[in-house]
């Protein structure tokens, strides 16, 4: 099947996710990982779906009835070191129900938490950590992500854990063909990799948060809408957030795509130009 723009490049709407699910299920099977862990028969081209949780698990939830209520199972990561507290009433609600909707939950580590610690005391901190999330979620965690790989200078220091399913595991990496919207941008490639029927296992990272009820073009725009999204009188990580998505190569890609797109067929007057799309080095949120 080869995607039509819509498809390959979806905007970051729910209405284009769930769109975007129809088209998936119409040409693969659909699992949370534990499925490649274990081993599971794959009788028809598969993808492995995966969703990192970085901002606030409330959030997430729109997305995961979404794929509830077309019977798809995911793995959701979820840190407890991140900007949000996971441990918290509300939180640990929206976590009980992720699992009530049949979802996986695996632990979104942060790797500098770990540092300074020798291999068994790293080791014990970890199951220390997934206990806690274990808690809140109530059933076991077997699988980690890691936080923010590709900003990371580090090296992933549970890449090849046994105890744990590490979502980076390199096995799996090389079994599947990865694709991510990190950065709330698309890969040149966009999401072709998961229609093409000669891939057997695709591999789809998406994250939640950055998924809304309406179109946002302009990324820093939506930085304003996710602060408001938070509920929070402010959003610290705010110019943290900006300046890892301005210096992603996806980011920079995506802008170019869509800045060239927008030359080739113009928009309406009242949409973003061009120039509002891409990033600048005198751009306040990246300094």
């Amino acid at each position: 099947m080869t995607p039509g723009h819509d498809l390959q490049f979806p905007d970051f709407t729910l209405g284009a996710y769930s769109k975007l699910l129809d088209a998936l299920l119409a040409v693969r099977e659909l699992s949370p990982l534990s499925n490649w862990f274990n081993g599971s028969p794959r009788t028809r081209p598969h993808l492995l779906l995966r969703h990192d949780v970085d901002f606030l698990p409330s959030l997430a939830l729109p997305m995961a009835r979404i794929e509830h209520q077309r019977g798809v199972r995911s793995t959701w990561f979820i840190g407890i070191h991140l900007s949000y507290n996971a441990l918290g009433p509300s939180q640990a609600l929206a976590i009980r129900e992720l699992v009530s909707l049949d979802h996986e939950i695996g632990f979104h580590y942060v790797a500098a938490v770990y540092d300074g610690l020798d291999p068994a005391a790293r080791r014990d901190r970890l199951r220390a950590d997934a206990a806690q999330l274990e808690s809140v979620a109530g059933n076991s965690i077997d699988s980690i992500a890691m936080h923010n790989p590709s900003s990371s200078v580090a090296p992933d220091p549970f890449l090849a854990d046994e105890e744990f399913r590490n979502a980076y595991n390199p096995d799996l990496m090389a079994d599947a063909r990865y694709t991510s919207d990190s950065g709330r941008a698309w890969r040149p490639e966009g999401l072709a990799t998961c229609f093409d029927s000669d891939i057997p296992l695709a591999y789809l990272l998406i994250h939640p948060e950055v998924w809304t009820d309406e179109a946002t073009p302009c990324w820093r725009d939506f930085l304003d809408h996710l602060q408001t999204r938070l509920a929070r009188g402010s959003f610290p990580e705010r110019s943290d957030v900006a300046a890892l998505w301005a210096q992603h190569p996806a980011r920079t890609a995506h802008d170019r795509r869509v800045a060239q797109a927008a030359v080739n067929d113009p928009a309406p007057a009242d949409s973003p130009s061009p120039s509002q799309l891409m990033t600048s080095p005198t751009d306040p949120l990246t300094n």
